[in-house]
């Protein structure tokens, strides 16, 4: 049984908070479950998600993802866009609100294949890079062509994007 259960049919102390408590769990679990799972491209990870709190100005809030030329950004779950334009520096960015709390963010491509407004499914194609197309840093500076910087948000906070997508198989933590 799950322990977070488990401590409540222990404890009788407050009958009426314990029916609280276990829908909230119920909550969580079933929330966790509509979360985006896929991964937006199938590049290996060339800078790791790093929380202000570690990081400091070193921080870094999501993935940054390298990409072949020509390859779509893909949407890691079902949402609607939310935003569709042009970061401060210049940048392209696509926000997806997932709903339950769950928003993913994709900057760094050269082009938006979708609206604002517009709903979208799982593994649809959002953006696209150019044969040219932006070019990223790994953390020693070295450029590595072409990369897609996403996020995953769960109540506007950042949080590792990992503890989210499906693990990939056959691939190193770098990867």
């Amino acid at each position: 049984a799950d322990p977070g259960i488990q401590s409540l049919l222990l404890a009788d102390d407050d009958p009426l908070g314990d029916v609280e408590r276990v829908r909230q769990l119920f909550a969580d679990g079933a929330r966790r479950g509509l979360a985006p799972r896929t991964w937006p491209a199938d590049g290996p990870v060339r800078r790791e998600y790093l929380p202000e709190a570690e990081g400091g100005l070193d921080a870094h809030p999501g993935l940054t993802i390298e990409v072949l030329a020509g390859e779509p950004v893909r949407a890691s779950g079902r949402g609607r866009v939310v935003e569709s334009g042009i970061t401060n520096n210049g940048q392209p960015i696509l926000v997806l609100d997932h709903g339950y709390g769950f928003r993913t963010v994709y900057a760094g491509f050269a082009r938006p294949l979708v609206e604002a407004g517009q709903i979208i499914e799982r593994q649809q194609a959002v953006a696209e890079f150019d044969e040219k197309g932006p070019v990223g840093r790994d953390r020693a500076g070295r450029m590595t062509g072409p990369a897609l910087y996403f996020e995953i948000r769960v109540d506007g906070q950042s949080i590792d994007p990992r503890e989210y997508l499906t693990p990939r198989q056959g691939r190193r933590r770098g990867s």
